[in-house]
């Protein structure tokens, strides 16, 4: 297992220790334009490259609250983002996000789904390429990984890919570890059972706040989804982008622009200028909080500049089943730069 040589990042810790929402969410945001200033001004990655891995039959009630209140379920598809990079000097490589495609059927909540649910998951859910195949195809091998992370790890069973991924580095928030490994009965619907058992705790590095792994490559604490959610940034040459689970479309970070049927309206009518996904236990505030800072930065869509460049990890996708229900703009992924072959130079 290779080092993990992070460098902590200290400009947002003052902020989110502030007491009471409000201030904190203002500190936050007067905290995020030092942090995106630093970004903006700092070094890119070499490469990156978004992978499909599947797609999910999701309770449209929890990634889109109230908006579509007819409707059961929307469908989402997952990816996995890579990204080559270097870290004081050495080319580096980090999968995020290499979720499971077996994971989420095998979480509580899915469990006790009635069976024309189930039916409709077994018709409708598609699984892309395996991601040691599609990896293959561009010219990587399993053993020039040398990072592993997520999100966070509600769905997830990550020990298909530390298993996979020998040589790579498991980067967890010590929140979202503990709250894996001790899970709280609130949550334990969302948590694939043994998802992190019996992986070797020397394959694993826990973090604390913010951290930058390398050039143009950072893991900012946003709180929301979970405890520990974490958003992956990027400065690449099409911009800034970010990766996210606090939302579920790039709609989610500018609801007021959104032509997604009835989200405008209901963000209107309540005040709000993001539209979280549901979070399990009390992060509303701070998932908004986290949403604001998560759009101050990145960039703007050259091509959509009322919306910003934040990938969902698991992106709404229109689908017979949700009519009305499409995004505005759709991302798709990210791609950038070429990529240096398993132990070659950029």
């Amino acid at each position: 297992m290779r080092g993990a040589g992070l460098t902590p990042l200290t400009t947002l810790e003052a902020a989110w220790q502030v007491q009471g929402h409000l201030a904190r969410l203002r500190a936050v945001q007067a905290s995020a334009s030092q942090l995106g200033e630093a970004i903006t001004s700092g070094p890119r990655v070499i490469a990156v490259r978004t992978l499909p891995l599947f797609t999910l039959l999701y309770p449209r009630a929890e990634a889109l609250g109230a908006v579509g209140a007819s409707l059961p379920h929307v469908l989402l598809t997952r990816r996995c983002v890579l990204v080559q990079f270097l870290q004081r000097g050495q080319p580096k490589t980090l999968l995020f996000n290499p979720s499971d495609p077996t994971a989420p059927s095998r979480a509580p909540f899915f469990q006790r789904q009635a069976a024309g649910a189930a039916l409709m998951r077994r018709t409708l859910e598609r699984r892309f390429e395996p991601l040691g195949e599609q990896l293959q195809g561009l010219g990587l091998s399993p053993g020039s990984i040398d990072y592993l992370a997520f999100n966070h790890l509600e769905l997830e069973d990550v020990r298909q890919a530390v298993d996979e991924f020998r040589e790579a580095t498991l980067l967890a928030p010590e929140s979202e570890w503990e709250d894996t490994t001790q899970v709280h009965p609130a949550a334990r619907a969302w948590q694939v059972p043994q998802g992190a058992a019996g992986v070797p705790r020397d394959r694993v590095q826990l973090t604390a706040g913010d951290v930058m792994l390398g050039d143009g490559v950072y893991l900012i604490r946003t709180p929301g989804r979970t405890r520990g959610h974490q958003t992956l940034i990027l400065s690449t040459a099409s911009g800034v982008w970010g990766v996210s689970a606090n939302g579920v479309t790039t709609d989610s970070w500018s609801p007021l622009d959104s032509q997604l049927r009835g989200l405008a309206r209901a963000c209107r009518q309540r005040g709000l200028d993001v539209a979280p996904s549901a979070s399990v236990l009390s992060c509303g505030a701070d998932q908004h909080a986290s949403m604001v800072l998560e759009r101050s930065l990145v960039s703007r869509a050259p091509h959509a500049p009322a919306f910003v460049q934040l990938l969902p990890a698991s992106e709404l996708t229109a689908s017979p089943i949700a009519p009305g229900l499409s995004p505005t703009v759709t991302l798709g992924g990210i791609h950038c730069g070429r990529l240096a072959l398993t132990g070659q130079p950029a």
